[in-house]
């Protein structure tokens, strides 16, 4: 089974949504949104969101890109 976006944010030592956005500065809607596959971070921000869970870009998109796809298949 493929990891989440919430997999890797806890696995960073971030145990809830509101402690990542802390650290990151980003809201609590759009980590959500992350999370259940709904959006993606900006280009922009995916390198130092990547930093900060200590994984890569690939790893993150792949997070979010697995958790749009088993939405799509609970549909």
């Amino acid at each position: 089974m493929q990891k989440t976006f919430g997999d890797l944010r806890r696995e960073a030592g971030f145990d809830t949504q509101e402690k990542f956005c802390a650290s990151s500065g980003y809201s609590r809607s759009a980590v959500a949104k992350w999370e259940v596959g709904r959006s993606f971070p900006r280009a922009s921000a995916l390198k130092a969101v990547a930093a900060l869970l200590g994984v890569t870009a690939d790893d993150i998109l792949t997070a979010i890109y697995a958790a749009r796809q088993a939405a799509q298949v609970d549909r």
